[in-house]
């Protein structure tokens, strides 16, 4: 029998042995007819496929089928994917500062850093990666694509990109692109725009403002009559809390009647800093819980000391507030800290965790626990729900804007230029703080 037949009858055989050992606890013929079917699928890929495939790609296929459809979330890596995302753990590069999540024609853009190569090259959440370096994205797993994304700084990266709302007002700019020579990229006959933009190691800032100074420093004030501050959150990583307590301290000591959040793209940080952020608004309650089948729960409340509880709050949020600041705007929100405004968050915010597997090669990145809400509400859109259904926070005050429009007015702050529209999520949370106006929805 040739090896590779061999291989397949062994892999078989394995197959059913699992079978049998899951048969014979069930109550019902149903476990025996799925695995059945598996086993005959397997047969007749090794019999008819088009190409020789080998039987641990069919195997490692299958795995990665079952997780990837658990929740967006979860996958299975393989040793060497699994191999490859520690060595760029250890090596710290975070490529071109892009968050992404798996989609059927590449990845989706999440969430855009300020000042990273991606904003300059013109690239805005929703957009849809179609190709990294020329591989098709929809052929590799949410981690397979990253790691093509990520590289050393100063090296190149061709991105094959949709924009799939057609918004072409704000083309992608040159002035981030490799070979600037040959001008601003044009859109193909198919809709997609092909870049290449440069990697760098820039870190950008966790907190910013309403616009820019020369002297480098961020203008929170919105009108010096009303006194009233805006911080935009871009990130809730380790130490903004310690920052935005900074900010806050010196908001009071400026007589600041108001201070408006702004949460929208807010896609990365620690759940830990999420909380610490809330701590600083709410002095007693309940801000969060996590749970899981083999989790301890976890359940913070609010401390008392050193918050800034008399200072009126508003908090912006949209589609693309995701993961950590959905934990912040669901405790202010339910404790009744601050109104919101503007869009529901995605509802991407769960406990995950990277579980080695016996092979010592390969493991699983599994979502093991949900964030709950102190109204006891998951926060987590699991797959099937629903806009009925309950997940992500809901808006006190519904406001929706194209991400477009509001990914480039952020991106003028920043380089001195004019406002080029009117926010009116902005504009509402202003004339909230500066007159009494009821909410008109308080749903979840």
């Amino acid at each position: 029998m040739p090896r590779r037949n061999l291989q397949n009858a062994a892999g078989i055989i394995a197959i059913s042995l699992l079978c049998w050992h899951v048969v014979s606890s069930a109550t019902t013929h149903q476990g025996y007819d799925i695995f059945r079917i598996f086993v005959a699928t397997i047969g007749q890929v090794e019999r008819e496929y088009v190409q020789p495939i080998e039987s641990n790609e069919i195997f490692q296929g299958g795995i990665a089928g079952l997780i990837a459809s658990l929740d967006s979330e979860s996958s299975y890596l393989t040793p060497s994917t699994y191999q490859q995302l520690q060595e760029e753990a250890e090596k710290g590069e975070i490529g071109i500062y892009v968050e992404s999540i798996g989609q059927q024609r590449g990845i989706r853009v999440l969430g855009v850093l300020p000042g990273s190569s991606a904003e300059q090259a013109g690239i805005l959440p929703g957009d849809v990666i179609a190709e990294i370096n020329d591989q098709n994205s929809t052929r590799l797993s949410l981690e397979e694509s990253l790691l093509l994304i990520r590289g050393e700084p100063d090296s190149d990266l061709s991105l094959k990109i949709y924009r799939p709302s057609g918004f072409l007002e704000f083309p992608l700019r040159p002035s981030a692109i490799s070979d600037p020579e040959n001008g601003a990229p044009t859109v193909a006959n198919d809709g997609s725009i092909t870049i290449s933009i440069q990697r760098s190691t820039l870190v950008p800032p966790d907190i910013t403002g309403l616009d820019k100074q020369e002297n480098g420093t961020w203008n929170h004030w919105i009108t010096e009559q009303h006194n009233i501050a805006y911080v935009r959150l871009v990130s809730l990583n380790s130490g903004t809390s310690q920052s935005l307590s900074q900010l806050m301290t010196k908001f009071s000591q400026d007589s600041c009647r108001g201070v408006i959040l702004d949460l929208r793209f807010n896609v990365s940080g620690s759940r830990a800093e999420a909380i610490k952020v809330a701590d600083l608004f709410i002095s007693e309650g309940e801000l969060a819980r996590v749970r899981g089948p083999n989790l301890q729960e976890e359940h913070w409340t609010a401390l008392s000391d050193d918050t800034f509880e008399q200072v009126p709050l508003a908090v912006l949020t949209n589609q693309f507030t995701a993961g950590p600041s959905e934990m912040l705007a669901a405790s202010l929100k339910d404790n009744d800290r601050a109104p919101i405004i503007g869009e529901r968050t995605r509802g991407k915010t769960s406990v995950t965790r990277i579980i080695p597997l016996k092979d010592g090669k390969s493991a699983l990145k599994l979502t093991v626990g949900s964030c709950i809400r102190p109204n006891g509400k998951d926060l987590l859109r699991y797959p099937g729900d629903r806009a009925s259904d309950s997940w992500g926070v809901k808006p006190d005050f519904e406001i929706g804007q194209m991400a477009e429009v509001i990914m480039e007015h952020f991106r003028t702050r920043t380089i001195s230029e004019p406002p080029t529209f009117q926010d009116e999520a902005l504009s509402k949370a202003l004339e909230l703080l500066t007159s009494e106006t009821e909410p008109e929805n308080t749903d979840s």
